[in-house]
């Protein structure tokens, strides 16, 4: 009965405040939040490591234990995890390893694709799958679990924000490379612990961001002065060329956290207005989805310098429409709930509403600007004007949250 309960709670359509968020996380289960983090950066860290010590070193017993030892254990770890959780009717820490769950499909099926692909016809569905239906899915399934548990959706986000920082890691030597994945991955396990165990929405938010606030700043510095991630707009290698690459990233990790939140938040108060006008939230998700996907693409095939599983046209020569129109989308539903929430007296006019509304248009924003501006033909920003705006965004976006949930909930 109890885990019948749970399930609906988790996978239902009710929108209601977790029950216990006051009260602390067992010890036991806040190591299980923060054991998949740190096994992912054990396995992938430690195999770099070992290639740079001396090669009778690197052929020893002990290096090839601790090498296929570690992958071994954070594949049974996933297995068992997995069981453990439905066991136990899908408790809080079991959303740390929702991502390590969903690989294993996404690496079966591309081993599949692998061994089937015979012309442009499997590369076409290749191509497909990476560019739209992960990202569409992605965004889909951390609003739905934010939606029903704040922290839920935190936990599960974190993996998700930790991956993009890895993107300047290519070209990075080795060790350097094995350092950042052990140190800043351990750094993640540590914080989902902490957010298990204190159980606050405060706590949660704070550690999560804090997290992305400091890992991204060694992966973008390693990325800028070591790897492959200075722009070809700079000289050489700065702190300006890292900060100038450091904030957009994060404004963009961030928005993983805090899009959810901000889309939970504006989806109870057009509710809470009026019960049947739902279709202008989801007209507001809508486009926040096009402009994800479209984001997401771009930035896939940026990253691979033009070359994707199939022959597609490339985005830098296509049209920003579908920015727009997602944009246009987004604007439209936040304008017809305000109107709906100030004519119910849900809503009051006040800075809380402006914040409110101008808020998760910061979300596209920083999206859009976590790639290169020349992508989607945007005008560029003075340095100064641009970290204002981000860094801005950001403190306040995570006031508001904190302050309409406390708002909220005092009200339930």
């Amino acid at each position: 009965m109890a885990h019948s309960m749970e399930v609906r709670s988790h996978f239902g359509h009710s929108s209601v405040f977790q029950m216990g968020d006051s009260q602390k996380t067992p010890w036991g289960e806040a190591v299980l939040g923060g054991l998949p983090h740190m096994l992912a950066g054990l396995a992938i860290g430690l195999p770099l490591l070992l290639v740079t010590v001396d090669q009778p070193s690197r052929g020893s017993a002990l290096a090839f234990i601790l090498t296929y030892g570690i992958v071994i254990t954070l594949i049974l770890a996933i297995l068992g995890s997995f069981v453990l959780a439905w066991r136990q009717g899908w408790p809080r820490w079991a959303a740390s390893w929702y991502f390590y769950w969903g690989m294993v499909p996404l690496m079966v099926s591309g081993a599949i694709i692998n061994r089937l692909e015979q012309g442009n016809t499997w590369e076409e569905v290749s191509a497909l799958l990476i560019q739209v239906i992960i990202p569409l899915g992605i965004a889909y399934l951390l609003y739905r679990i934010t939606r029903h548990d704040r922290i839920r959706g935190l936990l599960a986000a974190m993996p998700l924000m930790m991956v993009v920082w890895t993107i300047y890691l290519e070209f990075v030597s080795d060790k350097l490379e094995g350092v950042s994945w052990v140190a800043c991955w351990l750094l993640a396990g540590l914080a989902a612990m902490a957010i298990l165990r204190l159980n606050r929405l405060e706590s949660a938010l704070a550690l999560t961001l804090g997290t992305m606030l400091l890992v991204g700043f060694p992966y973008t510095y390693l990325g800028i002065y070591y790897g492959g991630a200075l722009p070809f707009s700079e000289p050489g290698p700065s702190l300006v060329a890292v900060f100038k690459t450091y904030v957009p990233t994060l404004a963009l990790c961030c928005s993983l956290a805090l899009g959810p939140l901000l889309a939970r938040i504006f989806r109870d108060l057009a509710l809470r207005s009026s019960p049947y006008d739902g279709w202008a939230y989801r007209l507001t998700l809508f486009g926040l989805l096009l402009v994800l996907v479209d984001v997401v693409t771009a930035s896939y095939i940026t990253t691979n310098d033009e070359r994707v599983l199939g022959p597609i046209p490339s985005l830098t020569s296509a049209p920003a429409s579908d920015i727009y129109l997602g944009l246009l989308a987004y604007i439209t539903g936040f304008l017809l709930v305000a109107r709906t929430a100030l004519r119910s007296g849900t809503l009051r006019i006040d800075l809380t509403a402006l914040l409110l509304f101008l808020m998760p248009l910061g979300v596209p924003m920083a999206l859009l600007f976590g790639l290169p501006n020349h992508i989607f033909q945007l005008p560029a920003l003075p340095t100064p004007l641009f970290f204002t705006l981000e860094l801005g965004w950001m403190v306040l976006a995570t006031g508001l949250v904190v302050y309409l949930y406390r708002k909220m909930n005092s009200h339930t």
